[in-house]
């Protein structure tokens, strides 16, 4: 009876340790991943994974960022959201009895409806101040999130638009002024175009926007998304000999070049690129005290600048910079100058804008008189 209880008890515990081999321990669920496969205005798609194997439940969680307010989903589809908004999400996995939960992610629905890598296109209804986008085809953007803000981004640099503005084919925007405190106050290592992009917020959204291509007011293609160059340049001078050489002695000079004078754009009313003054200076090289500076005030009609022996000034023609209207639209200047004071020698001639406090000077030219 004691051997068939020991072997009884012997059985029981071989028994047991079997059961115990058979069940392995669940070791869990590991190395949860949240990721955005997709989103739209109202909806986002997330990618959930992890590891440890098959066999449990999910459910997503999201709230307006920040509210701990959570609503819950057993789809990795959220639809239903807010426009330009941001939201925390997370997901939980359960597997027998016990719960597994990723890190929180922030999400903000897109602003308005715009597909990477559809083309774009841009007007300026007024030089470097008033813009237009739209898409190719009159595609629509839908409506916009709002409120509506941006920044002008050029390189590394940024300064807020003045204003914006959309409808559901259409976006305007205003760059201000401010935009100079960004670019150049001088013609060192001169560029006449300065490539830019937008930085559009729509409420909590943002979206970077460059376009395929931009036409001027007068419908004349440009440079993607430009900025033209407020400071003045001289590019080349044109020495015309000298005039009335029997009394008062005057000899005529015409660089050519870019000269910031007057509004190109379309609107009537506006002075935005109106300058508040501007003077034109030459000066001897060898003698800087043979040097003269040509005021506002100094400017009189080509023809009668030229036909006039009486006269010391200057005068300004427009004509197209680079095949088009655009921001310098008088780029031929005249010098008539008194040769009596200008001796023959070699000159600097540099033209200088002011506005705003601020003073933009053109690159020194070099011309000489013989």
């Amino acid at each position: 009876m004691k051997k068939l209880l020991s072997l009884f008890i012997v059985l029981s515990v071989l028994f047991s340790c079997s059961s115990e081999e058979d069940s392995p321990t669940d070791s869990g669920l590991t190395n949860l991943q949240i990721s955005v496969q997709s989103k739209s205005t109202t909806s986002v798609t997330l990618s959930t994974t992890s590891e440890g194997g098959p066999n449990f439940t999910t459910v997503t969680s999201y709230a307006l960022s920040g509210t701990g307010n959570y609503q819950q989903t057993s789809s990795n589809t959220i639809s239903g959201l807010e426009k330009g908004t941001k939201y925390d999400m997370f997901f939980t996995r359960t597997r027998n009895g016990q719960d597994y939960t990723s890190p929180t992610l922030s999400v903000t629905t897109l602003g308005f409806t715009h597909t990477p890598g559809n083309p774009l296109f841009s007007r300026d209804t007024e030089v470097n101040h008033l813009y237009e986008v739209i898409y190719e085809g009159n595609t629509e953007f839908g409506d916009f999130a709002q409120p509506l803000s941006g920044y002008i981004i050029i390189e590394n640099d940024s300064v807020p638009l003045l204003n914006v503005t959309a409808t559901s084919t259409q976006i305007d925007f205003e760059v201000g002024k401010n935009v100079r405190t960004i670019l150049p106050t001088t013609a060192d290592n001169y560029q006449y175009n300065y490539p830019f992009e937008i930085g559009l917020f729509t409420n909590e959204a943002y979206t970077r926007i460059t376009t395929d291509t931009q036409t001027n007011t007068l419908t004349q293609p440009r440079s993607v998304f430009s900025i033209d160059n407020h400071v003045p340049y001289i590019e080349s001078g044109v020495l015309t000999g000298s005039i009335c050489s029997n009394s008062g002695k005057r000899g005529i000079i015409q660089p050519r070049g870019r000269f910031w004078l007057r509004d190109q754009g379309t609107s009537t009313n506006s002075d935005y690129n109106n300058q508040y003054n501007y003077n034109v200076k030459i000066t001897n090289i060898v003698d800087p005290t043979i040097s003269r500076t040509y005021l506002a005030s100094d400017i009189f009609p080509i023809n009668t600048l030229t036909g006039d022996c009486t006269i010391e000034g200057m005068a300004l023609v427009a004509s197209a910079v680079n095949g088009r209207r655009g921001f310098h639209d008088a780029n031929v200047l005249t010098l008539n100058l008194n040769r009596n004071f200008f001796i023959d020698g070699d000159y600097t001639i540099q033209f200088i804008v002011e506005d705003d406090n601020t003073s933009y000077f053109s690159n020194e030219f070099m011309v000489t008189l013989d």
